[in-house]
């Protein structure tokens, strides 16, 4: 069982199409070609996985502050009077939670049916697996991407080129008994937590292998949301 945070607008289990004409910075973590799904342990991992754009970065200064001085306002009422005029997508980095953002989504609940295993991708021998022979073809990618050796720091990392080039082999991997891997098991890198990326059938006809159980609306008093956004600094 586990936790997703995703707009009303789109039944579930959905998630966005991925080709090779959309650039992989722009994909998630451990996506593949095709439907990649993603379940959180806990419903406070989840929110982190999907409010950290969010989050201002370290060292800017706060863009919403000038705003408000002009208008006279604090910065919660300047989050509220322009939410409702911004795109979600104008509030990245800008440390606000505008309203729209959980009056459009809700919190799923999820599991795997239909059995199947997922790799583990912090374990050591998956690790070791991954990277191959030190002369190997896996290997000089890394080494082209200035990756001497995998770890979990790489696996962790942004660069989305690595890991989901890392999730296309994990994919097409044949286990011991003769099955593909359903995805992949890895701790949350906000907190002691673990998500589970799992990849859907190409086949958009094919059933999704995923059970939702459970769908609720995010209140703006949520408890787990709003610990979520304070530990981001996220206004509003």
């Amino acid at each position: 069982m586990g936790f997703h945070v995703a707009k009303r607008a789109y039944a579930q289990p959905s998630a966005p199409w991925r080709s090779p004409d959309v650039h992989r910075q722009e994909w998630g973590r451990f996506d593949t070609l095709g439907y990649t799904y993603y379940l959180a342990e806990t419903a406070e991992c989840a929110y982190a996985e999907v409010l950290a754009y969010l989050r201002r970065a370290n060292g800017s200064k706060d863009p919403l502050a000038p705003i408000a001085a002009a208008l006279e306002m604090t910065l919660d009422e300047t989050v509220k009077a322009i939410a409702e005029e911004w795109d979600e997508a104008d509030f990245r980095g800008v440390g606000a939670l505008p309203s729209t953002w959980y009056e459009r989504r809700r919190m799923y609940q999820g599991r795997l049916i239909s059995g199947g295993w997922l790799v583990d991708v912090q374990h050591p021998d998956s690790i070791a697996a991954l990277q191959g022979p030190a002369d190997g073809g896996v290997a000089r990618f890394l080494a082209n991407q200035g990756i001497p050796s995998l770890n979990r720091s790489v696996l962790m990392s942004d660069n989305r080129l690595v890991t989901t080039m890392l999730a296309e082999m994990m994919r097409d991997a044949e286990l011991d008994d003769g099955s593909n891997p359903r995805g992949v098991h890895f701790g949350s890198k906000h907190g002691r937590a673990w998500c589970r990326a799992v990849w859907l059938p190409y086949n958009e006809a094919s059933p999704s292998g995923i059970e939702i159980t459970a769908a609720d609306d995010i209140p703006s008093n949520d408890p787990a949301m709003r610990v979520v956004a304070h530990r981001l600094g996220l206004t509003g």
